[in-house]
């Protein structure tokens, strides 16, 4: 990868529009526009984004205990309804959320199975 593709990927990585890549990289929106097109920049682009949203949820799943815990010290206070009660919702919905993720899971994983088993 050439340096400015390079810097072109940095700036993209840490901004949320590629005009405000363009403004701290120095490098035109459309010399970026133009970098994105390229199948194999865009490859280490997605990459690159792949491994930051993976390294924030390592660091998430590592705190989900803490986090969990602290979310029933709230609902365990009796003079606190209103926080009580909205830690419940968030307990409530986050279960829910994780039993559809896993089932969710499991059966992708059954299929990909079958799938499988069939080219084999």
């Amino acid at each position: 990868m050439k340096r400015r593709e390079e810097i072109a990927l940095k700036a993209l990585i840490s901004c949320r529009t590629v005009r405000e890549a363009s403004k701290i990289s120095g490098l035109s929106e459309r010399s970026i526009y133009n970098y994105l097109s390229n199948p194999i920049f865009k490859a280490a682009y997605e990459a690159a984004k792949t491994d930051i949203i993976r390294g924030v949820a390592a660091n998430l799943r590592e705190r989900m205990s803490e986090a969990a815990d602290v979310v029933g010290a709230v609902m365990s206070r009796e003079n606190r309804p209103r926080d009580r009660l909205a830690a419940a919702k968030i307990a409530l919905t986050f279960s829910i959320r994780l039993d559809e993720s896993l089932d969710f899971s499991e059966r992708l994983a059954e299929l990909e199975k079958k799938l499988n088993g069939e080219k084999n």
